[in-house]
């Protein structure tokens, strides 16, 4: 009974420190940091957008994007309206990447520049699809410059599994979770969003896929 009685209460302590380190230090900020990597600025051969949520999947009237999809698309656009890229990837399943194409259509994107890739499950799966496509890809160089653009927390993963497969790739970070740190409530939303994301990374590591 004592041992439990001490246990419970080391455990009431971490989760107490926790709770201060997270509402009022800089530990998200530092930890959204440490996932955000590169931030590319300029032309390229190919921008791949990778999808994140359907708030309704499909491809019907009723499909709606995800915040951080809706996010991704929004930042993308401003970005296809500064720089040049001869072809523009969106990947992602169940209807995703069909309404990120036609989102970036209706803010000026050309039909024949849109490369859908709408099988891919997982970042590994967005990888390897999106490789099989530009392979197959007539007019593109031999080693073309291409960049990702993904929330900023999933940048460093994206990358490592883009290079892990042969790709060498820039990163566009949309801010994401650096937009949830103006208050302690949204800075324990964006610390469990960087918190699964390190979850991930780890598993990836250990599978060998980054």
């Amino acid at each position: 009974m004592l041992r439990l009685f001490r246990f419970i209460r080391a455990l009431c302590t971490l989760l107490g420190i926790l709770l201060l380190a997270v509402t009022f230090t800089p530990l998200v900020t530092w930890m959204a940091r440490d996932l955000a990597v590169d931030w590319y600025a300029g032309n390229g051969d190919v921008l791949v957008i990778l999808g994140g949520s359907m708030l309704v999947d499909g491809t019907g009237p009723q499909s709606t994007l995800g915040y951080d999809s809706y996010l991704r698309c929004t930042y993308a656009s401003w970005y296809l309206e500064r720089y040049r890229f001869s072809y523009v990837v969106v990947s992602g399943p169940d209807g995703l990447a069909e309404g990120m194409a036609k989102f970036l259509i209706a803010r000026g994107v050309k039909l024949d520049e849109l490369l859908i890739e709408n099988s891919a499950r997982t970042t590994f799966q967005n990888a390897e699809f999106v490789k099989k496509i530009l392979d197959n890809q007539r007019g593109l160089p031999a080693h073309p410059t291409i960049a990702i653009l993904t929330s900023d927390y999933h940048t460093r993963r994206a990358r490592l599994v883009f290079e892990h497969l042969g790709m060498a790739v820039r990163v566009i970070p949309v801010p994401d979770v650096n937009k949830e740190l103006g208050s302690p409530e949204q800075r324990w939303i964006a610390f469990l969003t960087i918190t699964r994301e390190f979850g991930k990374y780890a598993i990836y590591k250990v599978e060998g896929k980054i």
